[in-house]
C-alpha cells in the first residue's frame, strides 16, 4: 500500500479522509512537506533600539535589497525606519496625543505606497489608559526616499485614515479619520502624494483630486490593494473596483462583491489578492474570488474579535517559495501547490515578506538587550515537523507489519493507529523510529481502518508513505 501525502485539510472528517488532517511545523513545496526553521544564524538587516513594539512594511524598490520600512514605538514616540536604521539619524519621531499616562503601548501593521520617490504611509498605534480604557491613534504621512537614504517624514493634518493604496498614479487613503468616515475614500492630486485639495472644489478638480463613499451595508473600508490602471477597494463584506476614466470624473466604481470581504489588511502578488473574510479565505485575481480555504481550513480560524482594536490580521509572504503567511491564524498557503499547512513554532514570532528560495520568511525577535532584529532566515534549527492522515479503509482486516515513510533522509519516527469496525476504540502504537538498513519502522497491528503518524526532526522533504499491510485472515 503506497499513499502520497496529499493536501491538509483539518476541516474533513478523520475517517476515509482523502489527505491530511495535521501538518504542522512544515511548508507545502513542489516536491512535498519540508520542515520549518527558527533562525539560529542570521543575516542582521538592522536593529530597533528602545523597542515598545514593531510594525513592518516590505518595500523592496532598491536594486538588490530587501528593504523594510519599519514603524516602532519609543516613549510615546512614532519613529520611521529603513530597515530598522532611522532615515536620517535624526529624525525626532512623532509624538502621539495620547490622552495621558498610557499603562500599555503597541501598533498595528503600516500601509505603504511609493509615488515619485515619495514613501507614502499609514501607521497606527493602541494603548490603555491609566483607567484601562482602550484607546487608538492614527498618523498619514510621506517620507521623500533617495537611494540609501531618506528626508524626514511629514505627518499630514488630513486626511488621516486607517489604510492607504496606490492606484494608477493617485494615493488612495480609506477609512477615513479625517474627517470621520470610515466608509470612504479619499485621493492626492495626480502624480503628487504630498498635495490634498479639499474635495469637490475647483483645486481638487483641476488636479483630478477626489474622495468616494461606498455602502453602509458593506462595513467599514478595510483595505485598498494597488494597480497600474486600476485597483480594489476592500470592505468588511463587499469589494469594489476602482477604474481611472480620468476628467472630472477620474473614477469609475463598481461594487462586485456584496459578501465577501476583508476583515483585515490585504496581500498582493502581481495580480493576486489574499485575503481573510469574515466567511475564510481567499484569493482575488481578475475580478474572480477563488475560496482557498472552503472545505479545508476555513474552519480553523481563530475567532473575529471585530470590536478590538487590536484584532487586526497581519498577512506576509515569501514570494521566492510561493508562501503566504496568515500570521494569527499560524495557516501557510503555497500558491503554487494550492496546499495548506500550520506552523505553531512561529505563532508568538513577529514575521515580515521577504523574496529568498534559501530561507522561509522573515523574522523580527528580540536581542539580549531586549532590542529588535530584523533577520532573514539562513539556516537554524529545524521545527519537529508532525504529518497524520485520516483513516484509510482497507477492504478487509489488514496486519500491518511495518511503514516506510518516503522522506529524503534524516530522522523520522512513525506511529500507527488502527481501528477494527467504525466505532471500535483506536489501537495506537508506540512512535518507532525508521530503521537506516530497511527505512522501515516495524510494527505488527491489526484492523480495518489505518491512520499513520510520521513525526521529523531533521531537513528533509517527506511525499508519503508505502504500508507493509497483508490480509490477517481475521474478519
Amino acid at each position: 500500500m503506497r499513499k502520497q501525502f496529499s493536501g491538509y485539510a483539518p476541516d474533513l472528517d478523520d475517517f476515509e479522509h482523502p489527505g491530511l488532517t495535521v501538518a504542522d511545523n512544515v511548508v507545502s513545496d513542489v516536491e512535498g512537506y519540508k520542515p520549518i526553521t527558527l533562525t539560529s544564524t542570521v543575516t542582521p538587516t538592522g536593529n530597533l533600539t528602545s523597542v515598545d513594539d514593531i510594525s513592518l512594511a516590505n518595500l523592496g524598490s532598491e536594486p538588490g535589497f530587501n528593504q523594510q520600512m519599519c514603524a516602532w514605538l519609543s516613549g510615546g514616540t512614532l519613529q520611521i525606519g529603513i530597515n530598522g536604521v532611522l532615515r536620517p539619524s535624526n529624525t525626532p519621531g512623532y509624538p502621539l496625543s495620547w490622552s495621558g499616562p498610557m499603562l500599555t503601548q503597541g501598533m498595528q501593521p503600516i500601509n505603504v505606497v511609493e509615488l515619485n520617490n515619495q514613501r507614502f504611509f499609514t501607521a497606527s498605534a493602541f494603548g490603555t489608559t491609566a483607567t484601562f480604557l482602550p484607546e487608538q491613534l492614527f498618523v498619514t504621512g510621506y517620507m521623500q526616499w533617495l537611494p540609501s537614504q531618506g528626508a524626514p517624514y511629514t505627518a499630514l493634518a488630513e486626511p488621516i485614515g486607517r489604510v492607504c493604496g496606490l492606484i494608477n498614479q493617485f494615493v488612495f487613503v480609506g477609512h477615513l479619520e479625517t474627517p470621520d468616515d470610515p466608509f470612504s475614500v479619499q485621493w492626492c492630486a495626480i502624480g503628487d502624494p504630498t498635495n490634498w485639495p479639499t474635495p469637490n472644489t475647483d483645486a481638487a478638480r483641476a488636479v483630478q483630486a477626489g474622495t468616494q463613499r461606498f455602502p453602509l451595508e458593506f462595513g467599514f473600508v478595510t483595505a485598498i490593494a494597488s494597480n497600474d490602471f486600476f485597483g480594489y477597494i476592500f470592505q468588511q463584506r463587499g469589494i469594489t473596483k476602482a477604474t481611472y476614466v480620468g476628467g472630472d470624473v477620474v473614477f469609475a466604481f463598481d461594487t462586485f462583491e456584496e459578501e465577501r470581504g476583508s476583515v483585515g489588511p490585504v496581500l498582493q502578488i502581481d495580480d493576486m489578492v489574499f485575503f481573510e473574510s469574515e466567511r475564510g479565505f481567499h484569493m482575488l485575481q481578475n475580478d474572480q474570488i477563488i475560496d482557498i480555504g472552503f472545505g479545508k481550513v476555513d474552519a480553523q480560524r481563530p475567532t473575529l474579535f471585530n470590536n478590538s482594536i487590536t484584532s487586526t490580521r497581519e498577512i506576509v509572504a515569501n514570494t521566492e517559495r510561493c508562501l503566504v503567511f496568515f500570521q494569527q491564524t499560524g495557516l501557510v498557503y503555497n500558491y503554487k501547490t494550492g496546499e495548506w499547512t500550520k506552523v505553531p513554532a512561529y505563532l508568538a514570532q513577529k514575521m515580515f515578506t521577504i523574496n529568498d528560495p534559501d530561507a522561509t520568511i522573515g523574522l523580527a525577535r528580540s536581542d539580549s538587550s531586549n532590542n529588535v532584529e530584523l533577520a532573514v532566515q539562513v539556516d537554524g534549527t529545524p521545527q519537529e515537523a508532525l504529518l497524520e492522515t485520516g483513516f484509510y479503509k482497507f477492504d478487509q482486516r489488514q496486519l500491518v507489519n511495518g511503514v516506510r515513510p518516503l522522506v529524503t533522509s534524516g530522522e523520522t519516527e512513525v506511529r500507527v493507529c488502527t481501528k477494527g469496525l467504525f466505532n471500535d476504540p483506536v489501537q495506537e502504537s508506540p512512535w518507532q523510529y525508521v530503521e537506516s538498513r530497511s527505512g522501515e519502522a516495524h510494527f505488527r497491528q491489526e484492523g480495518r481502518y489505518l491512520k499513520v503518524k510520521t513525526r521529523i526532526n531533521d531537513f528533509e522533504t517527506a511525499i508519503g508513505f508505502e504500508a507493509d499491510a497483508r490480509p490477517s485472515g481475521s474478519l
